[in-house]
Formats: C-alpha cells, sequence, structure tokens
C-alpha cells in the first residue's frame, strides 16, 4: 500500500514535536552535510536547513507519493529525492550529520548519526 501524503499530514502537529525536540539537539557549525532518511514530504528537511544555513541537505525517502509535492520546497542546498544507493551517499565526504525518526514506540525514537 502506498504513502498517502493527505493522510499523512492529518497528524502533522503530532510528528513535528519529536521532530523540534530534535532540532533543539543540534548545535555546531561544523556540519557541512546533512541526510534525512525517510524524509517523507520534505518539510521538516526544510525547516531543518533553515536553521543549519551552511549545510547541504539531502532528503531522501522511499515513496514516490510522499515526495511528489517536496520539490518546492528546494533550495540550492536542499534537495528531496527518492532514495539512493549507500554508497552515493557515503561520498557526500566529511561532516555529515544522518538524521532518522524511527517509528517505534510511537514515533519517540530518535536517531542522530555523525561521520567526521
Amino acid at each position: 500500500m502506498p504513502w498517502n501524503p493527505d493522510n499523512y499530514n492529518q497528524f502533522k502537529e503530532i510528528r513535528f514535536k519529536p521532530f523540534y525536540d530534535l532540532a533543539e539537539l543540534i548545535v555546531g557549525d561544523t556540519i557541512l552535510h546533512a541526510v534525512d532518511l525517510c524524509c517523507g514530504t520534505g518539510e521538516q528537511t526544510a525547516i531543518l536547513s533553515e536553521k543549519l544555513a551552511e549545510a547541504d541537505f539531502l532528503g531522501i525517502d522511499s515513496s514516490a507519493e510522499m515526495l511528489s509535492g517536496s520539490h518546492q520546497l528546494e533550495t540550492e542546498r536542499l534537495n528531496l529525492d527518492k532514495v539512493q544507493s549507500k554508497n552515493s551517499l557515503m561520498s557526500q565526504g566529511p561532516g555529515i550529520l544522518f538524521l532518522a525518526m524511527l517509528p517505534y514506540n510511537g514515533w519517540k525514537t530518535i536517531g542522530i548519526f555523525s561521520l567526521n
């Protein structure tokens, strides 16, 4: 069953709360690249790209339906796309930040992965 962005956005307020909690934990000027794994509609990735103004962002998702309206959010530093290979993600270089909010225990598990 494909994802439906309209159904997904019915719970936007609930989903954004842990996002803002996570965003408060991210500090520093050394983040050069950020990859948002399972970015959904890309809205949260766009918000975070404004906070980390020096970083280039890549939001990826496996659902073309979820990404269907996301390209209006893209900027010079923010690209949203369908899933890429692990090798293309790793080629981003040092100073990369991986973000993932995992659907476990009511969307309370949040992961931040950094490669330096």
